[in-house]
C-alpha cells in the first residue's frame, strides 16, 4: 500500500516511513506544491494510493468533495490532535501508532475515507 502525504504534512516524516519500509511518498517531492486539491486527488483516482492529510475542511470543499465521493480516491484525515504537534512529536506519534493506521487502511475499500484518531484508532468517516 502506497501512502502520499499532503503539503500540510511534513516531507520529512513521509521520508522517515519510508526509511522504516512504508511505502510513502510526500506529494511535495510527486508534483508542484502549489497544485489544488483537487487536482491531486484526481491523480490520486483509482490508483489505490491512500491520501493522508491534516487538512479537514477538504470534505466541505464543493469541488474536493465531488472527487473524494466520485472518483475512489481513499483518505486519512488526521484528527485535531495532529494541528497542535510539532515535528518531533509528529515523528514519535509515527513510530509508535503507524503500524495500527497501516492495518486499518490495509482493510479500506477504494473511495473510502477514514479519520485518524490521537491513539491511533481510525473511524471511517463518509464525504457527506
Amino acid at each position: 500500500m502506497t501512502y502520499y502525504f499532503d503539503n500540510n504534512i511534513s516531507p520529512h516524516l513521509a521520508r522517515m516511513l519510508c526509511e522504516l519500509e512504508v511505502d510513502a511518498i510526500a506529494l511535495r517531492d510527486d508534483i508542484p506544491a502549489n497544485t489544488p486539491d483537487h487536482e491531486v486527488l484526481m491523480r490520486l483516482a483509482n490508483s489505490g494510493r491512500v491520501f493522508v492529510t491534516g487538512d479537514r475542511k477538504m470534505r466541505r470543499d464543493p469541488l474536493t468533495k465531488v472527487v473524494l465521493q466520485d472518483r475512489n480516491v481513499t483518505c486519512l484525515f488526521f484528527a485535531p490532535f495532529w494541528d497542535h504537534l510539532q515535528l518531533w512529536p509528529c515523528a514519535a506519534w509515527m513510530t509508535r501508532h503507524w503500524p495500527k493506521v497501516d492495518g486499518f487502511a490495509a482493510k479500506m475499500k477504494r473511495g473510502e475515507c477514514a479519520e485518524i484518531k490521537q491513539r491511533g484508532s481510525c473511524e471511517f468517516r463518509p464525504i457527506t
